[in-house]
């Protein structure tokens, strides 16, 4: 692939980035296709993906974009985390707690896996597991404190009876 072509399709990922935090999804949706269709094995595209077909309410779909870029690059922290995600969605706990946990280790200064962590294992009835994550979340991203601050108080009042 020609460097210029290259460069087009990362700006179309960027695009689609961007779209997708807007909550844009289909639109995102199609620009990415339209990458993939061009480089199939383009780890940023199908990392973006994922996270629009989870929000899209297709955590399958979603799962299969994590495993794709995993295929190509298996430390991908991002794939981890959305994989992660994806199996709990789907009823998967322990291995949607496993990918997280690697995704952890492989970026411990990253919130989001963090967060990603506390919500499955609270979601899993892990109270005392996912406090630290939470506060840890926070600590990373102090812009969460608001979002997570009255469930931590909750988290904190349960876990010290």
């Amino acid at each position: 692939m020609e460097p210029e072509e290259k460069e087009a399709l990362a700006l179309l990922v960027r695009k689609a980035n961007r779209l997708a935090a807007e909550q844009k999804l289909d639109e995102a949706a199609e620009l990415l296709d339209q990458v993939l269709d061009r480089d199939p094995g383009n780890v940023g595209a199908l990392d973006v993906l994922g996270f629009v077909r989870y929000f899209q309410g297709d955590a399958e779909a979603a799962l299969e974009c994590c495993r794709r870029s995993l295929a190509i690059e298996p430390e991908g922290a991002y794939a981890l985390k959305g994989m992660g995600i994806c199996l709990a969605e789907l009823g998967e706990t322990d291995e949607g707690i496993a990918a997280l946990e690697k995704a952890i280790a492989l970026r411990p200064d990253w919130a989001d896996p963090h967060h990603d962590l506390g919500v499955v294992l609270l979601k899993a009835g892990y109270h005392e597991r996912a406090l630290p994550h939470f506060e840890r979340a926070v600590e990373l991203s102090p812009k969460m404190k608001g979002k997570l601050r009255l469930l931590m108080a909750k988290l904190r009042a349960k876990t010290e009876k």
